[in-house]
């Protein structure tokens, strides 16, 4: 059901792939070139990785349905949908940055808390995604 794991990204004509650290300060160095670290809350940059995770959401419905069509014709229309479809969420990925920095976090430790709360968990899975026990 998965994609397997892919990166345009390093068949882009670059000499060096940019590190997690080096874009997310560029993410930081935009948002406060936009004024948005001094004028945003954590609150509104969730509502923001919201709107561009509902923003993904489509260009995967429609990849999907372009998937599933499969014919010839569409395959130009597939790699467009699937190129957006990677923009939008590095968009999802960029506003949560933003509001983890407005929270005063380090991205890291907030991903090493999550996953150490999610590995505990059972549960199974119910049409496609994992429904945790209560």
């Amino acid at each position: 059901m998965g994609r397997a794991l892919k990166s345009s990204y390093g068949n882009q004509k670059k000499t060096k792939m940019n590190t997690f650290e080096e874009l997310e300060k560029r993410a930081y160095n935009w948002a406060g070139d936009k004024g948005i670290l001094n004028n945003s809350t954590v609150v509104l940059q969730l509502k923001k990785a919201g709107e561009e995770l509902q923003e993904a959401r489509d260009e995967a419905i429609h990849l999907r349905f372009i998937e599933e069509r499969g014919t010839t014709a569409d395959w130009e229309e597939h790699d467009q949908l699937d190129s957006n479809l990677e923009m939008e969420m590095g968009d999802v990925l960029v506003a949560t940055l933003i509001s983890i920095r407005l929270g005063g976090y380090e991205p890291l430790l907030c991903l090493e808390k999550a996953l150490n709360k999610i590995e505990k968990r059972t549960g199974k899975m119910v049409d496609g995604q994992f429904v945790k026990d209560n």
